[in-house]
Parts: C-alpha cells; structure tokens; sequence
C-alpha cells in the first residue's frame, strides 16, 4: 500500500481494515475480546485505539528494514501489558489517548510520506521491492 499512498494514509487505511477484522472476535466465547463484549466503551476504545497504533507499527516496519518480526515482537509486547496492566475502563482510556498522541509525534517528527527520517525513502518504496 505504500507504494500507491503515502505511508500515513496506508497505514491508517490499513488499521481500520484491522479494527474491523477485530469485531467478530468479540462475539467468540474464550478470546480475549469476548468478556468485555460487543458496543461496550472498552469495544469503541479499542476500535479508536487500532489505527494510531498501526502508525507506529508501520514506523517500526520502516525503520527497520521492513521488518516483519520487529512488527510481531511489539505486538506480542502490547498484548502482553496490556494484559498485565490493563486494570480499568481509565487505563484502556489513558492507553488509546497515548497510541493516538503516538501517531502524531511519529507523524510530525518523520513525516507523512514515508514515516523515516526526511530525504531517506526506503528502496522497496521506490522499486516496489524489499
């Protein structure tokens, strides 16, 4: 997508996609989802919290190298204290107010385009491959 788009508008494009992957998910009984339940605060915190943090993945995804694992590995971190310290309705708040300033700190100091440091366009961007 990146390669069509600026990498602001491929990757916020791309976390909706992946909030709304997330909705049946809360209709499963025994996924992590399923106990807070469909339209509840915590589901529309989560669904808002979604495209900000997939800013700071594709951030992690370009600045290195276009690496999938680095991407899984912050994944796993963020479920894992997420699962830790998520103790309230304030906390999930809290944390999708911080994804969101996140997004735009990454946004602004890197840049739209890219989401790299000015003047470097990583090569798979220009030639389409990694």
């Amino acid at each position: 997508m990146q390669q069509k788009w600026n990498a602001l508008a491929a990757c916020l494009t791309l976390g909706v996609l992946w909030a709304f992957r997330h909705v049946p998910l809360f209709f499963i009984p025994g996924t992590y989802q399923y106990q807070p339940g469909a339209w509840t605060d915590w589901f529309w915190l989560f669904m808002i919290g979604i495209p900000p943090l997939s800013v700071v993945f594709a951030w992690i995804f370009n600045h290195t190298c276009s690496s999938t694992l680095a991407t899984i590995l912050f994944h796993c971190m963020i479920v894992f204290t997420d699962g830790l310290l998520n103790v309230s309705m304030k906390t999930d708040l809290y944390s999708t107010v911080l994804w969101i300033l996140a997004a735009i700190v990454v946004t602004s100091i890197w840049g739209a385009r890219t989401l790299t440091p000015k003047g470097r366009i990583p090569q798979r961007l220009l030639t389409g491959t990694d």
